[in-house]
């Protein structure tokens, strides 16, 4: 059974996606520079 959120589609065009891809970009960057090695040991 889906519900209304199963169905909802979100259109972007090139620009609007390429800014929401620069976004994220900018977010996993920053995730990254407090990434250290003893974090994976």
């Amino acid at each position: 059974m889906q519900t209304e959120l199963d169905t909802i589609n979100i259109n972007f065009d090139s620009e609007s996606l390429f800014f929401l891809n620069l976004a994220l970009a900018v977010i996993m960057f920053g995730v990254a520079l407090n990434i250290t090695v003893s974090d994976f040991l």
